[in-house]
């Protein structure tokens, strides 16, 4: 019988009945002794010991047997099948428990069905993901390879392995090294670790820079991006490559001239070989020596010119600039120590440093064979590095205690070849692709000590700019709301709306003055994320002078306007970007002050609510008078860059607007509507807390 096997609690259930018996038979052994009425007494304890096998019995049947079974079913329930029915009999004492065990039971495995269903959803829209990032990376013009910290290949597109398709080595998990030249591609990478040392702000440091493929059979313009450092081994990268097919048909097109004109001057030799010898077999004949050196200047200055021609294609093919990129002279001198090791003296820099435009690796070799020698041959062991723009040109002045370089000994250095390099150039070489050259001499203020002068090309970069005030604010939200409201989006979530960010920088601080927009820019924010991709910038033509006041605070001057378009073309665009987006600004009063002013002369109408993360952050942020962009930026852990340039400033502005969207519901501010409130209430409190 099924019922009566003995497992677990149950065999202990009748161990203990066994011990009760044992007990009653103990007892009623005593007692026969003990007693005359010994027969009696037996009887007595055998009825006592029927009773308790037969309540065991019962207690058995309709409580621990069944309870028994629930649990076996239960274990069955939760670990195999959730469909299994419950062994027990309809006759227990158990009331609703095994219909309520059964009920979990199913509805166990309705979660886990569900679960299931969501698992097979959710791996099914993976899978589509990954179909459709697959054809967006294979519609991509330029290859793209995915690198780890060791330069292994994680990933790579159609097009990068088309333009590398002649690479054998190419493939996951090979070496990047093996299909691309190993120099300038170490050098980005070095670059770029220099540069998130120095600016840990900046997420992703990226670079550019021309390489040839490890066959030498293809020339590469590649950009090179690093990742933030989750992998292991290093920081993973980000390659995009491109053919340089302009470039190279110019070469093609440069060595063809070039050829050209050095087969031409073949006649000219020619002719100047026979005269010469004309000249000196008629030397006594006056007219024949006439007309040999009236050949003579003829040919001579065909040769002058064809000379000349080929003086300015070598100088188009050397010093071509297609390779050149920016890069920063602290991260070119920090490349240097890194890779010099101890062959070069010890550096010190001066202050700041300045953006240059060059070619990198080749850059560092000239500078790291420079440093090498002053170590090697002068002994010098320490170097100030002092970099200076004056005009179109860095100068990168290495300066040192002791006598400045003979021109002879100089020269010797800048003609050795550059070891490590392709094709060996000589410092010489690099500094002319470069339009540059190297001098010393003794230092113009400090009469001990001699300098290494170094002129770069500088490039075409913002430079620095003083720290400012912030613009002033303004409240006056008659001017955002006036005689608009949310409509039917006043009751939509936040979360379920799109949003326009954008920034203004003007000529000053007052429209009614006088005051114009001279740039715009603006982001979307949709699902509460920043869409990087979908960005509006365009400078607008004022039409007066920029006053020098203003330009101290976004650098933008007027012969940078000076093609832009007019007031009503720019907000005619931005417009047609803005769509019916929620507009969101920081100190939203003061630019829609300067949009409202514009609509009578332009016709361009921005009749969408407004947020202002100023005003949110004064309700959210309670506790502190402080509520700048810096300020707000610092609280919640958003990196400014681009400050006082209006793309700049609103890219910043969503980043903290899309946290904030995050903290609102928390305040109880969940809608459009209740949004728009809490601004006018905030902007309403800033104004009796001034007038007080």
């Amino acid at each position: 019988m099924k019922s009566w096997r003995l497992r677990g609690k149950r065999r202990r259930f009748w161990s203990l009945l066994v011990l009760l018996l044992l007990a009653d038979a103990a007892l009623a052994a005593a007692l026969f002794t003990q007693t005359a009425a010994g027969v009696p007494v037996l009887y007595l304890g055998g009825a006592l010991a029927l009773l308790s096998v037969a309540a065991w019995v019962l207690l058995d049947l309709v409580l621990v047997a069944p309870l028994s079974a629930v649990a076996r079913g239960a274990e069955i329930l939760t670990r195999t099948d959730v469909e299994h029915e419950l062994e027990i009999s309809r006759h227990h004492w158990l009331g609703r428990l095994p219909a309520s065990v059964a009920a979990l039971g199913r509805a166990l495995g309705e979660a886990r069905d569900e679960r299931d269903r969501a698992v097979a959803e959710r791996s099914a829209q993976l899978e589509s993901h990954k179909h459709q990032l697959e054809r967006f990376l294979n519609l991509l013009h330029e290859g793209l390879l995915v690198g780890d910290g060791d330069n292994r290949v994680l990933l790579y597109n159609e097009a990068a392995r088309h333009l590398l398709q002649d690479q054998p080595a190419l493939g996951l998990g090979r070496r990047l090294t093996e299909v691309l030249a190993a120099t300038p591609l170490e050098h980005g990478l070095r670059l770029l670790r220099q540069r998130r040392q120095r600016q840990p702000e900046e997420s992703f440091p990226t670079t550019e820079f021309v390489c040839a493929t490890a066959s030498e059979t293809r020339l590469l313009r590649c950009r090179l991006t690093l990742l933030e450092e989750d992998e292991p081994a290093g920081p993973a990268f980000v390659l995009t490559v491109g053919d340089l097919g302009g470039p190279s048909k110019d070469l093609v097109s440069r060595e063809r001239r070039l050829r050209g004109a050095v087969e031409s001057l073949r006649e000219p030799l020619s002719s100047l070989t026979v005269a010469v010898s004309g000249f000196q077999a008629g030397r006594d004949d006056p007219a024949m020596a006439e007309r040999i050196l009236a050949i003579l200047e003829t040919e001579t200055h065909r040769l002058t010119e064809r000379f000349d021609t080929v003086s300015r294609e070598a100088d188009a093919l050397v010093n071509a600039d297609w390779q050149l990129t920016d890069l920063h002279s602290t991260d070119l001198l920090g490349n240097v120590l890194t890779h010099g090791g101890g062959h070069v003296p010890d550096l010190c820099f001066g202050d700041g440093g300045e953006w240059l435009r060059g070619e990198g690796h080749l850059l560092e070799g000239v500078v790291d064979a420079l440093l090498g020698c002053l170590r090697e041959e002068l002994g010098v062991d320490r170097v100030r590095v002092d970099c200076v723009q004056h005009g179109p040109r860095v100068y990168l002045d290495f300066c040192w205690s002791g006598e400045p370089l003979a021109p002879s000994r100089l020269a010797a250095w800048i003609d050795r070849p550059l070891s490590g390099i392709y094709g060996e150039p000589s410092a010489g070489d690099v500094l002319e692709r470069h339009d540059s050259t190297v001098w010393s001499r003794r230092h113009p203020e400090r009469e001990d000590e001699a300098l290494l002068r170094l002129p770069l090309p500088a490039a075409e970069r913002a430079g620095w700019r003083p720290r400012l005030p912030p613009r002033p604010e303004f409240y006056d939200f008659s001017l955002g709301h006036r005689g608009r409201g949310v409509g039917e989006r006043g009751s939509q979530t936040l979360a379920d709306l799109d949003y326009v960010v954008f920034d203004t920088e003007t000529t000053g601080l007052e429209p009614s003055l006088g005051d114009e927009i001279i740039s715009i820019g603006a982001i979307r924010v949709t699902g509460g994320r920043p869409v990087h991709g979908e960005v509006f910038e365009t400078l607008v033509n004022p039409g007066k002078p920029i006053p020098e006041a203003s330009i101290r605070f976004h650098g933008i001057e007027d012969a940078m306007v000076q093609d832009a378009p007019d007031i009503a073309t720019a907000l005619q665009r931005f417009r047609a970007f803005t769509g019916d987006a929620v507009l969101v600004a920081h100190n939203a009063a003061f630019d829609m002050r300067f949009l409202r002013l514009k609509e009578r002369t332009t016709g361009v109408t921005f009749d969408q609510p407004v947020l202002d993360t100023l005003l949110l952050s004064i309700l959210i942020h309670d506790h502190t008078p402080h509520h700048t962009l810096e300020d707000i930026a610092r609280r919640l852990g958003v990196n400014v860059a681009g400050r006082h340039t209006a793309l700049g400033d609103a890219l910043t502005t969503a980043e903290i607007f899309a946290r904030v969207l995050a903290l609102l519901p928390d305040h109880g501010i969940v809608t459009l509507d209740e949004a728009v409130g809490a601004c006018e209430r905030m902007a309403e409190f800033r104004r009796q807390q001034r007038a007080f």
